[in-house]
């Protein structure tokens, strides 16, 4: 019985960290989209493949806050989600935000400080490296604390 919830548990970690990632391009993309209108600009949301971007039709009054809040905002987000599954013990969808949240805390700092001064071809690449240290970092506290769940369900078989 301990090997078929400890299965539950890394598949319900999986499902979640799936489901998050999904949805984190779009709503990154749409916290920079309302912080941009909060600041007089204009703008919309141009999909790719499995990417997106906030397009400018008019400039905000505040650029580099615009650039910071899609990651901060979405890591505050998370963050809000993390705490409510820590409080009530999910730890599967607890620690599967874990990586998703200090991705897009790396993300969001070096986007608001390079996105405007660096050439697009070049903030593409280090953004990409950047966004993996990130998560690299968040996965290692994931990782312990997934393996100390899954160690106590193959405990109690």
């Amino acid at each position: 019985m301990g090997w078929k919830q400890a299965a539950l548990s890394l598949g319900d970690f999986l499902l979640c960290f799936i489901l998050y990632w999904s949805f984190s391009v779009i709503i990154h993309e749409y916290i920079h989209l309302e912080v941009l209108r909060y600041f007089g600009g204009d703008g919309y949301i141009k999909l790719g493949f499995i990417s997106a971007y906030v397009q400018f039709t008019t400039p905000p009054t505040q650029p580099f806050i615009v650039a910071l809040s899609g990651g901060i905002g979405l890591a505050i987000l998370y963050s809000i989600l993390a705490y409510r599954n820590w409080a009530n013990f999910d730890p599967e969808e607890y620690s599967s935000l874990l990586p998703i949240i200090s991705a897009q805390l790396f993300y969001g700092f070096f986007e608001a400080f390079f996105i405007y001064t660096m050439p697009l071809s070049q903030f593409a690449d280090i953004s990409q490296v950047i966004f993996l240290i990130g998560m690299l970092i968040g996965l290692v506290p994931a990782i312990w604390i997934m393996g100390k769940q899954l160690m106590a369900k193959l405990d109690e078989g």
